[in-house]
């Protein structure tokens, strides 16, 4: 059998197509696999307070009683 470029050229796409689909496939099965935790990472809270110890004596208690997420 003769080799045609036609031949080579389909076959180049037909390969590049099956290369992507097992790469995307992995991928979601990467995804899929990964282990969730309950564990949620620390936040940091920034009050920007001048001459505010009123309100804050308030509001310190208050964020720190929230609840997270």
């Amino acid at each position: 059998m003769v080799i045609t470029p036609l031949f080579i050229l389909i076959a180049g796409i037909l390969a590049f197509h099956a290369f992507y689909q097992i790469y995307f496939l992995v991928g979601m099965v990467k995804l899929e696999s990964r282990n969730h935790s309950d564990v949620w990472p620390g936040v940091s809270i920034i009050v920007a307070a001048r001459n505010e110890y009123h309100n804050l004596k308030n509001l310190v208690p208050s964020i720190l009683n929230q609840a997270y997420p």
